[in-house]
């Protein structure tokens, strides 16, 4: 079978460059066990390197470069890989931690990236960074991340892992809460949130929700009442006519019920 005419067999190819490679020379290949018959380029590499190909993988992007390139993001991607952390706890508090300060649509973003909080460029681009200054620090799953000065953002110099248990060093009315994996003080995330410190108090102490749930969900989309009273175990027909009474939900629910035989009053 002749070589017969292409549009890849023409001069106008010779210099070109496709990605990385040069074209350098046309020429045909003869059909064997592996290959079919066909046209190749030879090219040379932006590294200094030549390859063959042909032509359709150019042009299908398949082919830009003598291999360099893919060697070259193999690389790169090694230092953002998880390593079987993707769905840890630690992984968790790294992604709330970029939310919170780079993507708007989150709940918190205003008090944090909306205010010039930020997290620093080593930990944001790769989590293995993050991973071992945090194993370096003693991080373990009974810690949340607490930044020194609440002013600043999330770096190595102005973090720590600390206990809940931390907050007997402060006075005892000073709440705190783990918030997306950060220790926080309650009262002063619902100021940052425009949450209704009784609300969350409420949510978090009465309700037993998490904090995460309990600041993030707006005041309007709570559970169910039938659902609060299956949560914290108390009869959901003596609330409902607690209600019916006249008294107000939050006093409902968190208020002993008391034997039928005494009826309650207002």
């Amino acid at each position: 079978m002749g070589k017969g005419i292409s549009k890849y067999n023409t001069p106008e190819w010779i210099g070109q460059k496709f990605g990385r490679l040069t074209v350098l020379e046309i020429y045909h290949v003869e059909k064997t066990e592996k290959h079919s018959a066909g046209w190749e380029w030879k090219c040379k590499c932006d590294c200094g390197n030549e390859t063959t190909a042909r032509p359709a993988m150019i042009f299908s992007g398949k082919k830009l470069s003598c291999g360099c390139l893919k060697a070259e993001q193999n690389t790169e991607n090694l230092g953002h890989k998880t390593h079987g952390q993707s769905h840890t706890r630690l992984n968790k508090i790294w992604r709330g931690m970029k939310d919170r300060c780079k993507n708007e649509r989150c709940p918190a973003y205003a008090k944090y990236g909306g205010r010039g909080i930020t997290i620093c460029d080593e930990w944001d681009k790769d989590f293995s960074v993050f991973y071992d200054w945090s194993m370096e620090n003693g991080y373990d799953d009974k810690l949340t991340i607490e930044r020194i000065d609440v002013n600043k953002g999330y770096n190595p110099e102005n973090c720590k892992w600390v206990t809940l248990e931390d907050q007997a060093a402060n006075k005892q009315n000073t709440v705190w809460v783990d918030y997306h994996g950060e220790r926080v003080q309650l009262s002063v995330i619902c100021r940052e949130l425009n949450v209704k410190y009784n609300l969350a108090y409420y949510r978090i102490f009465d309700m037993g929700m998490n904090a995460d749930e309990a600041l993030d969900t707006p005041s309007g989309e709570l559970m169910t009442l039938k659902k609060k009273c299956e949560l914290m175990g108390i009869d959901y027909t003596a609330v409902k006519a607690r209600i019916k009474n006249g008294w107000d939900e939050e006093r409902a629910l968190t208020t002993p019920i008391r034997s039928h035989k005494r009826k309650e009053v207002n």
